[in-house]
Parts: C-alpha cells; sequence; structure tokens
C-alpha cells in the first residue's frame, strides 16, 4: 500500500528519515513467496517496465479519443452507433483514469483529470473513493465500491436487513448497474458541492 499510495518522489524522501536499529515485534519475516515477488519486479524495473514511453502513452489514449471523437461525429445522424461508441470510450477512459490515479510521476498527475474531463466526475472525488476503496477494501459502510443495498447485494445481509426482492437481483443486475454512473455523477457533484472545490 506505501507504494501504492506514494510517488517515487516520497519514496525517496524515506531514503533520508532515520532508520530503526530494530525490527518491529511481531512482524513475520517475508516468505520465499514475497521475496520473490520483490526480486522479480527489481528486475522490471531494471529492464526499464516502469519508465514511461510516448509512443505507448499515444498508443494506449488514441483509440479511447477515437471513440469520443467518432461518436460525438456521429451522434446527429446515427444515435445508437453514438451511443455504443461514447459508452465504450466512457468505459475506456475510466480504466486510464484509475491507471493515472493510481501512477506516479509527472505524466500522471497531469493526466488525472483526464478521467473528470471524459466521464464528468470531479477528480478529487474520484481519488479519494477510489483510495479509500484501496485502503479499506470491502469494508462495510466505508467501501463506497460496495454499497448497493438494498437494490443489490454483494453477499447474504444481516437478517434484519434483507428485503424480500433480493432473491431476483439476478434479474434485475443490468438495470441497477447501469443507474451507477448516474450516481458516481450525483456523488461527484455532492463533494463538489459540500467541499466547495469550485473556488
Amino acid at each position: 500500500a506505501m507504494q501504492a499510495f506514494h510517488s517515487d518522489e516520497a519514496m525517496h524522501m524515506l531514503s533520508r528519515l532515520p532508520v530503526s536499529t530494530s525490527s518491529p515485534v511481531g512482524v513475520p519475516e517475508p516468505t520465499p513467496l514475497t521475496l520473490s515477488f520483490r526480486q522479480f519486479r527489481a528486475e522490471l524495473v531494471q529492464e526499464g517496465y516502469w519508465k514511461r514511453s510516448a509512443w505507448r502513452e499515444a498508443a494506449t489514449l488514441a483509440p479511447c479519443i477515437a471513440l469520443f471523437v467518432a461518436g460525438t461525429l456521429l451522434a446527429q445522424r446515427h444515435a445508437l452507433i453514438a451511443t455504443f461508441l461514447l459508452a465504450i470510450g466512457s468505459t475506456a477512459s475510466g480504466w486510464l483514469a484509475h491507471d493515472y490515479v493510481h501512477g506516479r510521476g509527472r505524466w500522471c498527475a497531469l493526466m488525472r483529470p483526464f478521467g473528470a474531463l471524459t466521464n464528468g466526475h470531479s477528480s478529487s472525488w474520484w481519488s479519494n473513493k477510489h483510495n479509500l476503496h484501496h485502503a479499506r477494501t470491502n469494508e462495510v459502510g466505508v467501501d463506497e465500491d460496495i454499497m448497493s443495498d438494498p437494490f443489490f447485494f454483494l453477499w447474504a445481509p444481516d437478517p434484519a436487513r434483507d428485503v424480500q426482492w433480493r432473491k431476483y437481483q439476478h434479474l434485475y443486475i443490468a438495470p441497477v448497474y447501469s443507474i451507477l454512473f448516474a450516481l458516481w455523477r450525483f456523488n461527484s457533484l455532492k463533494t463538489v458541492a459540500t467541499s466547495r472545490l469550485w473556488r
């Protein structure tokens, strides 16, 4: 989690802090699998897999932007095709924005608003929501990614909170999940309003 939430610059700053002379109590030794993974990651870093490449970034962004451009150009004459292209573009840009929020370095910092621009979300709301999801994954009442009840339950709820229609949720999952995009926009606008992010 430390590396996932901090930039290379922040990780470098850690090297300037004093180093403890004793190990923390109760922390188990790394397993052979963990040590093997660390070695594998170090090899990938050494081979340049973590270095940004301008042509790879362009090749990743181009299809997403092309979907938005094509969908926009076709909107007046071929609404159904345009809707399909814009939906795929929106989904693709969401995953790219996800990677930019997790990414480190100047490029990712520059591209963090990409999801807000292409999907209409507040980048502050998205970043906070998503970082909280990774810091406290699937924690009931905290992780917004699993707050879908009483419409859709990801596991059997406490009997006191159960609803009669839960047994039919496999039939109505598609419409419920399609509402998720509208709910995210509502939550995003609510965050902008309550936090006064326009200032």
